[in-house]
């Protein structure tokens, strides 16, 4: 009965994260539309089974049924990546439901940032359930010196755009400036990673701050090499 609901909750961050990177990939008049999902290449409507989160990739061997071109491998990637960041929140069960929108939106900007270089504002109305239930223990002071400081080095520097410094704002609002800054070093790492294997020279940087907030919080605050209260949780749950 655990591994099924393990499964469950697995699947439902797949589903998530599928869902997300459709509205953060159409436009608003698209979104609206009420127009189901189609090929990237034919733009031909799928059927339900076809837009299964990674078992419909896997049962057409990450080929479009329709037309036969290649599907691209973010699909699978980031289904499966948000699969397991719900469920390992969920095992460790360190603020589940504070956590949840959190991940949401980051997801959300990272998708529209990969997508179409830009966010819309009112995607970060989906913190206000975290922002709600942890008011009382927010970094105020230390997200306005973040800001203030990012501004700056703005304006001097002139390499990290608006989107990225409202997204290291709201982080630091919510857990602080060394979660922050650390979250802003690992993301720096990760693009040096990339432009080392592809040599690309600009990039978006919200992605990049999205995967390593996700992985700072579950190094950093879950501790998920702490294997023993790992098993632990996932036996006794």
């Amino acid at each position: 009965m655990q591994l099924l609901l393990y499964i469950t909750i697995f699947f439902s961050g797949a589903c998530l994260v599928s869902f997300l990177n459709v509205v953060g990939s159409e436009d608003l008049d698209q979104l609206f539309s009420l127009r189901r999902s189609h090929c990237d290449f034919c733009q031909k409507q799928l059927s339900l089974i076809n837009i299964i989160p990674i078992l419909s990739y896997l049962k057409q061997f990450g080929k479009s049924n329709c037309c036969n071109n290649p599907i691209s491998l973010i699909y699978p990637l980031t289904e499966t990546l948000g699969g397991i960041f719900l469920l390992l929140f969920y095992i460790l069960k360190n603020d589940f439901w504070f956590i949840l929108p959190i991940f949401a939106t980051l997801i959300l900007l990272a998708f529209s940032d990969y997508y179409k270089g830009y966010i819309y504002p009112y995607y970060y109305l989906l913190l206000l359930p975290a922002f709600i239930m942890h008011i009382t223990h927010l970094y105020y002071l230390q997200a306005l010196i973040f800001l203030i400081l990012l501004k700056i080095f703005q304006m001097l520097v002139n390499g990290i755009g608006s989107g990225d410094i409202d997204v290291l704002v709201m982080v630091c609002l919510l857990f602080g400036i060394p979660f922050a800054i650390k979250a802003l070093l690992f993301a720096c790492i990760f693009c040096l990673v990339v432009f080392s294997i592809n040599q690309k020279r600009s990039f978006r940087f919200i992605p990049y701050l999205t995967v390593s907030i996700g992985v700072n919080y579950l190094i950093f605050d879950l501790k998920i090499f702490s294997f023993p209260e790992l098993f632990q949780f996932g036996l006794t749950n």
